[in-house]
């Protein structure tokens, strides 16, 4: 799954269970989060997502 998102506000993200790849702003490379990890996501900006099983996190609104 390739999801799209739009952040308004920064956000940072723990990873509590599977794992993710993100494509931030500026990165031409998707960067893999895996559980007790953290990815910083800036505001105003849109940003890409993917996984491949049942991930959840914590999303922290700053």
């Amino acid at each position: 799954m390739d999801i799209k998102q739009c952040a308004d506000v920064a956000e940072i993200v723990e990873i509590t269970k599977g794992e993710v790849e993100v494509l931030l702003p500026g990165d031409e490379r998707w960067k893999k989060f895996t559980v007790g990890e953290v990815y910083k996501v800036p505001s105003n900006c849109t940003f890409r997502v993917r996984c491949s099983s049942i991930t959840e996190y914590i999303c922290d609104y700053l």
